[in-house]
């Protein structure tokens, strides 16, 4: 976190500080957090932000599926 703040990383944040933690979670290997950063990279900012407050039930509406599954068409004979 300091280092994002003081902008020694020259990235992403270097021209968004400041940055605050709002989230972080412990794993046991790092592959494991690697795909559970992956993800969330893919959420939408609705959805890390109601995941973020804890909101599960909009977290929840947010993860329905808005289609339903493709219908399988009875194979023609």
């Amino acid at each position: 976190m300091a280092q994002h703040n003081a902008g020694s990383l020259g990235r992403y944040t270097a021209t968004r500080r400041p940055v605050t933690l709002v989230f972080s979670q412990w794993f046991d290997r790092i592959t494991d957090a690697i795909e559970n950063e992956r993800k969330l990279k893919k959420w939408s900012r609705a959805k890390k932000e109601a995941f973020v407050k804890g909101d599960f039930t909009t977290l929840r509406e947010l993860s329905a599926r808005r289609s339903k599954h493709p219908t399988k068409h009875p194979a023609t004979r």
